[in-house]
């Protein structure tokens, strides 16, 4: 779809446990973007648990850090984690696109004590396409 565009990419490393849920923002778009896809992958697994689980997504939270508008669904979850072993996310074909200024979040949420002992993000982005 952006063939004729080059793909920027940036890498996000999550070293704790935010230990509740939080949004973490981790990206500024430098001007208007495109998210194109985005992977997550933990270093340790986590069984699928109904309880005790973790799940990542990503959010545009604004300029002003108040907007709730998806960009991702959530990976992970219920459905665990496979150490090493990356999950794509799904990305919203209709709310994919940051305006300059935008911040771009990680959505972690928490049921139990499901946790990770570190956790990259990486986010492949196009500039200037909205």
């Amino acid at each position: 779809m952006f063939g004729g565009y080059a793909t920027n990419t940036t890498t996000v490393y999550l070293d704790y446990d935010p230990a509740a849920d939080d949004v973490i923002p981790v990206f500024v778009a430098p001007k208007t973007c495109t998210i194109v896809s985005a992977s997550a992958v933990s270093a340790n697994g986590l069984a699928a648990d109904g309880t005790n689980n973790y799940s990542l997504a990503l959010r545009n939270i604004g300029a002003a850090g108040t907007a709730t508008t998806a960009v991702a669904a959530a990976v992970g979850g219920t459905a665990g984690w496979v150490a090493l072993v990356p999950r794509a996310f799904t990305i919203s074909q209709t709310s994919n696109t940051l305006a300059a200024g935008d911040v771009l979040a990680i959505v972690y949420d928490e049921g139990g004590t499901g946790s990770f002992t570190s956790t990259q993000v990486q986010i492949d982005y196009v500039l200037g396409v909205s």
